[in-house]
């Protein structure tokens, strides 16, 4: 059995990662109790792992097989990193600070383009997958004038809102971070996005399922912490009564990340959760003035304008 206990390799991280059932809070239990993931996988027996925190019996049978075939992992790793596919545990200095925020921080995340420290400097935009056009416009524009003043733009790379918001800050050569709810080799730009190499030029892909996972709820709704902790405030363009935006939503205030809402003189039928949200604390933006001042981080909640709709 290999000695790993004086590092932590890139393959002991993605092979936990890679675990069915084992979630972020596993792994981070499993740590605590006992030190490195070199450690967890190939030195302590199975009937020791199980007791930990909720590491069913079948999991940490999953564990120790991973551990014997760490060969496979390190072959894989090797993969990703000729394809451009950055792999980041916790404690590197590339692992994003921001998302040390979220409830349980992934241990690993994978990402492609770089992410840099002006990128902290940024504002989520989400909404529903489905929106009026309307709403899907005002996305793209709200985004436009963020990126062209210096914000990052995160969002989802879900379609509807999250499209239109990673489209306008695109389409000024801004920043955007996709955060996405599948594995990052799993990505391919949608219609209306440049190919992958010139996107990587403004966009950076960040994912924490393991890379080769289609899309899946569980991994939706993971991707959900992350939009809100990678974001210094997060704008809810048109939100459902309930699902991912609203989801989204409460993660934030969870978390302290400042929730904004448009407010609509007429608000579409989509749009019915954008006013339960600003009941609950949401601060509302009714015109793009309000966007300008929320960019340059001067926007005082009780100088926003509202009677004068732009939308």
């Amino acid at each position: 059995m290999p000695d790993d206990t004086a590092g932590d390799d890139l393959a002991h991280w993605v092979a936990l990662n890679c675990i069915p059932g084992l979630g972020p809070a596993g792994v981070a239990a499993l740590l605590k109790e006992f030190g490195s993931p070199g450690r967890i996988l190939t030195r302590i027996p199975p009937g020791e792992l199980a007791p930990v925190a909720s590491i069913t019996p079948s999991i940490a049978r999953r564990i120790a097989r991973a551990g014997r075939h760490l060969d496979k992992f390190a072959g894989y790793v090797e993969r990703l990193t000729a394809e451009g596919i950055q792999i980041v545990p916790q404690g590197h200095p590339d692992y994003p600070r921001l998302l040390l925020h979220a409830p349980n921080p992934p241990p690993v995340i994978y990402l492609a383009g770089q992410y840099r420290t002006l990128d902290e400097n940024s504002i989520g935009i989400i909404g529903v997958t489905h929106p009026s056009r309307r709403s899907y416009d005002i996305g793209r524009e709200c985004a436009r004038r963020l990126a062209g003043l210096g914000c990052t733009i995160v969002s989802g790379y879900a379609q509807g809102i999250d499209e239109s918001a990673h489209l306008g800050s695109l389409d000024v050569g801004g920043r955007t971070i996709f955060a996405l709810p599948m594995g990052i080799r799993k990505f391919k730009p949608r219609k209306g996005f440049p190919p992958r190499p010139q996107l990587l030029l403004h966009g950076v892909l960040m994912a924490e399922a393991p890379p080769d996972d289609d899309w899946h709820r569980s991994h939706a709704l993971a991707r959900n912490r992350l939009t809100a902790a990678l974001s210094r405030s997060l704008l809810v363009i048109e939100s459902g009564e309930t699902g991912g935006t609203m989801h989204t939503v409460g993660i934030a205030r969870s978390i302290g990340v400042p929730v904004y809402v448009i407010r609509y003189h007429k608000p579409p039928q989509t749009a019915a959760g954008n006013a339960i949200i600003q009941a609950r604390g949401g601060i509302p933006i009714s015109c793009f003035a309000d966007i300008d001042r929320l960019a340059a981080g001067d926007l005082d909640p009780a100088l926003i304008t509202q009677m004068q709709f732009d939308w």
